[in-house]
């Protein structure tokens, strides 16, 4: 974490560095807790439970309203840069 920038080093201690104020402290426009969250929350189950998904037995309807939430803003953040033209998604 301290090679990516996402934490400092200093005399032993840890602390935020400038990527973690970038992109997870929800300041700027490249704010990556939605997309965190969506993986965690909606992503990573989905994987755990593969067979289902892949014979569409799954649908983001079935989610809870919160998790339905969740993946909104999660698929918002990843393509608002390719649908804005920047290229700037990851």
């Amino acid at each position: 974490m301290v090679a990516l920038g996402f934490l400092d080093l200093e005399q032993g201690d840890y602390s935020s560095g400038a990527a973690a104020s970038t992109f997870l402290a929800g300041r700027t426009p490249a704010d990556l807790r939605p997309v965190l969250r969506f993986w965690d929350l909606v992503s990573y189950p989905a994987w755990a439970q593969l067979e289902p998904v892949l014979r569409g037995r799954w649908a983001p309807q079935q989610l809870s309203p919160r998790l339905r939430e969740v993946f909104s803003a999660g698929v918002e953040a990843l393509t608002a840069g390719p649908c804005a033209g920047t290229g700037s998604g990851l």
